[in-house]
């Protein structure tokens, strides 16, 4: 919200290869305040699981919410009858990632030359064209410096080889995007990331912003498939930690677990996909 009320109009030096900057009339002074607004949202995916898509999900919602339309640019919406949206679906292989990340890059960039609207919101490196907003989830380059260079579900040599073409792959894709001339904003959701972000593109920095991000409520089908004690059972006085996420052979919810018999006062609540009697 902060962010859009500042951003009325995209930025006529903003350009790119594949994106020229909108020159219609447009009202100016108190009267561009009631000018609906429209922007384009521009993701890989968009729903109600993980962790990306269930922001972006949640950011076409509360968007739609306030009036302001919005066409989404992504591979997925799921699911499609909950978004009040125009969709414009781009068409790409679901795996091996290079090849499904190359080819998004390429086929959103030519159709946000085409789709573009009041203000182009790109969700972490996606398209080359100039963006009015530009949001970071996470920063490769970040993993990288401190030593977190694959990142792969199985050990095997396709996983292997998939994960050497693709960790500098994003790498490359944050350089090319994250350019002062191509963003005109750009959120993170923690000071951190905020910090990391600074750090490794110092041109942004006097465009950064910090806006938490989460959702309202726990959906039920997530209350259904909760596993030992409910978390009804705890009140605000406990102690609660909570690992979120998937990947479990990487991300190492355990090492939570084992934290544990140092903090006896605290519980822990692990919320994601994986094997629950590794724990």
């Amino acid at each position: 919200g902060d962010v859009v009320s500042r951003i009325r109009r995209p930025n006529p030096k903003a350009t790119s290869a594949l994106a020229q900057p909108r020159r219609e009339t447009r009202p100016s002074g108190s009267e561009r305040s009631l000018v609906p607004l429209h922007i384009t949202i521009v993701t890989h995916a968009v729903g109600f699981y993980g962790g990306t898509e269930l922001a972006m999900a949640h950011l076409v919602q509360g968007l739609r919410a306030r009036g302001i339309s919005v066409t989404v640019v992504s591979h997925t919406l799921t699911p499609r009858q909950a978004f009040d949206v125009t969709w414009v679906r781009i068409l790409c292989p679901p795996r091996p990632f290079p090849l499904t990340y190359l080819w998004f890059f390429v086929a959103a960039s030519v159709a946000v030359r085409r789709h573009r609207s009041d203000i182009l919101h790109s969700n972490n490196a996606v398209i080359i064209n100039a963006c009015d907003v530009l949001t970071v989830q996470h920063i490769q380059n970040a993993l990288r410096r401190h030593g977190m260079t694959k990142s792969k579900s199985r050990d095997d040599f396709l996983h292997e080889m998939n994960a050497a073409i693709a960790e500098p792959l994003k790498r490359i894709g944050e350089r090319v995007c994250y350019r002062r001339r191509l963003i005109r904003a750009a959120v993170t959701n923690t000071s951190g990331t905020a910090a990391e972000l600074a750090t490794l593109f110092p041109d942004l920095r006097d465009r950064i912003h910090v806006i938490p991000s989460g959702a309202d409520h726990v959906p039920a089908r997530a209350r259904d498939q909760t596993e030992g004690p409910s978390l009804e059972n705890f009140g605000p006085n406990d102690l609660m930690a909570v690992f979120v996420g998937g990947d479990w052979e990487r991300k190492r919810p355990w090492l939570a677990v084992e934290a544990l018999t140092l903090a006896p006062d605290w519980h822990l609540a692990v919320v994601g996909k994986g094997d629950g009697s590794a724990l």
